[in-house]
């Protein structure tokens, strides 16, 4: 099950990128690429290689980067819930806003914020259940919530998924087909939010 899921979810995330008009990236270590690849072998060519000591200064690291190469507008979203509303969000990130989409359990599925707030993202970590009132209090009324959904942590939140409208089709259709993105002002960092931290300071 595991396996087709997530090969729809990174199918779904490029097509959501590409009519959004960004550009998909790819955050992982190494020896993760083998793996990705194996699940959707149509992975953007690009990849980024996390960097970080902690979970959160990954995310960072991984938001600087795609700023770094070019982009205007950044969105650092996980592979673990279905995209949302791109549009939306790239639109709210243009006009000075962050996005946030929540999680069912208190974290966030899509953050997106300005290059000058990329430090907020350094104190999320794995699990941690305020990250939604994190941005909240950072960002008042600067802040965009979109719909957020179920994030697939392990079995219980598969099942909870299940009747989340959000996964509704994920559960209904098994057929996707994968399209890449080329367009260079826009970037969505995919990364394995769930993934936890490794076990050495210095990576």
């Amino acid at each position: 099950m595991a396996v087709p899921l997530f090969r729809r979810l990174i199918a779904d995330w490029l097509r959501a990128a590409r009519n959004a008009g960004a550009e998909a990236v790819v955050a992982c270590e190494d020896e993760d690429r083998g793996a990705l690849a194996a699940i959707a072998a149509e992975l953007p060519r690009m990849f980024l290689a996390q960097r970080g000591a902690t979970f959160g200064a990954r995310l960072a690291a991984a938001a600087e980067d795609v700023f770094a190469r070019g982009a205007s507008s950044v969105l650092i979203a996980g592979i673990d819930a279905p995209p949302h509303a791109l549009d939306r969000a790239f639109a709210a990130l243009e006009r000075g806003f962050a996005v946030v989409a929540p999680a069912r359990d208190g974290g966030v599925n899509v953050i997106g914020l300005a290059r000058e707030d990329v430090a907020l993202l350094e104190a999320i970590e794995p699990r941690r259940r305020d990250v939604l009132r994190l941005c909240r209090a950072a960002f008042g009324a600067k802040l965009v919530e979109l719909t957020g959904a179920v994030d697939i942590d392990n079995h219980a939140s598969l099942d909870a998924a299940r009747h989340d409208v959000a996964w509704r089709a994920y559960f209904a259709v098994a057929s996707f087909a994968l399209v890449a993105s080329d367009h260079p002002q826009r970037g969505i960092a995919l990364t394995p939010l769930s993934r936890p931290p490794p076990a050495r300071v210095i990576r």
